[in-house]
């Protein structure tokens, strides 16, 4: 089997408008403190607002954790999900895919 070059590898990833992705993260974080009765961590943290979540180092900029220290000319692609649907289309058109449906 022929190994592939991994610096051939095109990388492509969705990125969330960063006000819903805070939103959501919080909403899964309350979630995570009705579920979590005997962790009095986040016990202690359960009248926390979204204000107060948001302003956590921990909790900021999340997505530059997920893609660590790429730049963004390392990126083929960067697509938003808000515009899922037209962003797969170019993506398709610059990968030249044949047709599909998603």
């Amino acid at each position: 089997m022929a190994r592939r070059n991994i610096n051939t590898a095109r990388i492509i990833t969705w990125i969330r408008d960063p006000v819903e992705r805070v939103i959501s993260n919080y909403t899964f974080f309350k979630k995570r403190i009705t579920l979590a009765l005997n962790d009095s961590d986040l016990q202690q943290r359960k009248n926390e607002s979204l204000l107060e979540y948001a302003s956590l180092d921990d909790t900021r900029n999340l997505m530059s954790d997920f893609i660590n220290d790429l730049k963004i000319n390392d990126f083929f692609f960067i697509g938003r999900t808000e515009n899922f649907n037209s962003d797969i289309n170019r993506l398709a058109e610059m990968l030249k895919w044949r047709a599909f449906e998603i």
